[in-house]
């Protein structure tokens, strides 16, 4: 069975409320009380691993390839320019590796999340 339309959308509508969540995150001047340089990447990490289960889940007809690779790459370099800007944030290339990682990992836990049931169907023909 192919992923059904409704829930493409509702993993469209995810994939948006993360990025806007993401994005706020990013350039926010609150500050979090207990955030250590290794759970900022660990959040990046994260979050990057979610918006690639997510993008690739808004757009099942093509496989997690190097556009959406490249796209997710792309907003997270974004961001670290914008945060190069704002005078309580700064650039991290270490926040684009994290961010690198978390869609690596996306990629090596595909074959894992096409047994799960629930997700399976975005992968069948």
């Amino acid at each position: 069975m192919k992923l059904p339309r409704m829930y493409i959308y509702i993993f469209r509508v995810l994939l948006l409320v993360t990025l806007i969540v993401v994005t706020f995150f990013a350039t926010t001047s609150l500050q979090f009380a207990i955030v250590p340089s290794i759970y900022e990447k660990l959040n990046h990490f994260a979050a990057f691993l979610v918006l690639a289960l997510l993008l690739d889940f808004s757009f099942p007809n093509s496989w997690f390839n190097s556009v959406k690779i490249f796209a997710l790459i792309a907003y997270g370099f974004s961001l670290e320019i914008i945060q190069h800007f704002l005078p309580h944030r700064m650039f991290s290339l270490f926040d684009i590796g994290a961010d690198s990682i978390g869609l690596l990992a996306y990629g090596l836990l595909i074959p894992f999340i096409k047994k799960l049931p629930v997700l399976n169907d975005r992968w069948a023909s």
